[in-house]
């Protein structure tokens, strides 16, 4: 090889490991944060946006923050971003409700997916989703797809918090048609529906139920309603699961929504460890669940939903599922022998009563 061919083939090596690379967007507003969504819907590479603490919202259509993609590159979202110095968004807080998007109560505030055959991963992390508003399924967030969408879907320290949808998932409705879906450490309350399924409206599907590609580990769930007026089929303001593939529900603390906690009607579901009052279809397995009408949390009218340090809930969660190394506040996840059911771990132990509630 002379050295021009050599030279050609460096260039085109380091051209592709620079595409390789994912794009990094620091954003601070609602304008920002679309524009961002737009671009990274389109540039043939994967993207990491990167919210900083505030507050997010337009003034403009149906929808506050969209992303739809014909390709097949992961996309980030995640919140809670401060810069130091002049670095834009290097270090992240711990809480999510550092960054909070806002549909205003009059419409959606986040729709992300991809088209039938694309493969990008989604995630999203670390941030409050507030006041959605619409006349479609998630008010909240949107997820995916099942129309032959086959990326992963993770959702993480999330607060879905006041949304309402006319029809089914006022807080989340998601859906993966071949893909893994994995819901952790998010808190539910306050959303509402006109059809079913209030908090969270799942669908996942698989060719094989022989492994899980459904996680619903170690969320909080909790004052989900359907709307007034809602017919009596809406009789599970909780969450529902559907389609071919395999779930799991884990260590969810379950409590005061309208109607069931829990409906299960897709091929398999195994339900360990949680606080569930009242579920809609049978599991294939189960153990190790309560069904407590009032878990001991601190102070629900005033939406602080962490455990009292009496709560049976403390303790009663598993390990037989790995866990981020902190819970919705951003401290220590295990702080005694075992989990605690819920998307919050009790602190007495380590710091006593000393976490402000995000709410």
């Amino acid at each position: 090889m002379n050295r021009v061919s050599g030279l050609l083939v460096s260039t085109l090596l380091l051209a592709a490991l620079t595409r390789a690379e994912a794009a990094s967007f620091c954003v601070a507003d609602g304008a920002e944060l679309r524009q961002a969504l737009s671009t990274a819907a389109g540039n043939g590479e994967s993207d990491s946006i990167r919210l900083r603490s505030g507050s997010f919202s337009v003034t403009t259509s149906s929808v506050a923050f969209y992303y739809f993609t014909s390709e097949s590159f992961d996309l980030e979202i995640s919140g809670g971003w401060v810069s130091v110095g002049p670095q834009p968004c290097l270090a992240q807080t711990g809480r999510a409700d550092a960054t909070v998007l806002s549909g205003s109560g009059v419409r959606q505030v986040l729709s992300l997916g991809g088209a039938s055959g694309t493969s990008g991963n989604i995630s999203v992390s670390n941030l409050t989703i507030r006041d959605g508003d619409s006349a479609q399924q998630g008010a909240g967030l949107n997820l995916g797809g099942i129309a032959g969408f086959v990326g992963d879907l993770s959702v993480s320290n999330v607060v879905f918090d006041g949304n309402v949808s006319a029809t089914f998932g006022g807080g989340l409705t998601a859906g993966a048609d071949g893909g893994v879906l994995k819901l952790i450490n998010n808190l539910f309350l306050r959303n509402k529906c006109g059809s079913d399924y209030c908090a969270a409206n799942l669908t996942v599907n698989a060719a094989s139920a022989s492994s899980y590609r459904a996680f619903f580990s170690y969320n909080t769930v909790v004052a989900n309603i359907c709307t007034p007026g809602a017919p009596p089929s809406c009789d599970t303001a909780g969450v529902r699961i559907g389609g071919s593939a395999r779930s799991l529900f884990i260590g969810n603390a379950f409590a005061f929504n309208a109607g069931a906690d829990l409906k299960l009607q897709n091929l398999t579901s195994d339900v360990y460890n949680n606080n569930v009052v009242d579920i809609l279809g049978s599991p294939a397995a189960s153990g190790g669940n309560l069904s407590l009408s009032n878990p001991l949390f601190v102070d629900p009218f005033s939406a602080d939903y962490r455990l009292m340090f009496a709560s049976p809930l403390r303790n009663a969660g598993s390990a037989a599922i790995g866990l981020p190394a902190v819970d919705l506040d951003g401290a220590p996840r295990l702080n005694d022998y075992q989990y605690d059911i819920g998307a919050f771990e009790n602190q007495d132990h380590l710091f006593g009563s000393s976490f402000e509630p995000l709410l």
